[in-house]
Order: C-alpha cells, then sequence, then structure tokens
C-alpha cells in the first residue's frame, strides 16, 4: 500500500503542471521477462492508478524491456527449450 500511495501523492503534485503522461518503471512487475504485476506492492493491481490518471486526463506508461529476461523467468525457460 505504501507503494500505491507514493505513486498517488507523485500523480497529484503534477496535476498543476499538465503531465500527459507518468510511468511506472521497475518494481510493478514480480520478475524480469514475466512482466507479471507485483502482488504484493499492487494488491488490486494497477487498475486503480490508471483510473486516477484518466480522472486528470493521463495515461499510464509501463517500462519493459523486451530484450532481457531473468534466468528464472518463464520467459527465458521457454526461450532456452527452444
Amino acid at each position: 500500500m505504501k507503494y500505491l500511495l507514493s505513486i498517488s501523492e507523485n500523480v497529484k503534485r503534477r496535476a498543476p503542471v499538465r503531465t500527459l503522461f507518468t510511468s511506472i518503471d521497475t518494481g510493478r512487475y514480480v520478475k524480469t521477462g514475466d512482466w507479471e504485476v507485483n502482488g504484493d506492492r499492487f494488491p488490486k493491481g494497477i487498475r486503480r492508478i490508471v483510473d486516477m490518471l484518466e480522472e486528470r486526463g493521463m495515461k499510464l506508461g509501463l517500462w519493459f524491456n523486451p530484450t532481457v529476461a531473468a534466468a528464472s523467468s518463464r520467459a527465458a525457460s521457454r526461450s532456452a527449450a527452444r
């Protein structure tokens, strides 16, 4: 919940400058390569963040690097099996 609050605080501070986009970098996903939302940090997913941004006319961007995967990720194991 602390993580969500810090995002919420950030969005509220940025609203007066008419920011169009905000992005969430690393930390939102469980494992690099699988890109599943981290349930410990976002127990209800990221829908609340998307809704909060859309209410302010903003869009959410999610950072990821499709060229990198943790060795223990499903993406890496699928790639190794080929």
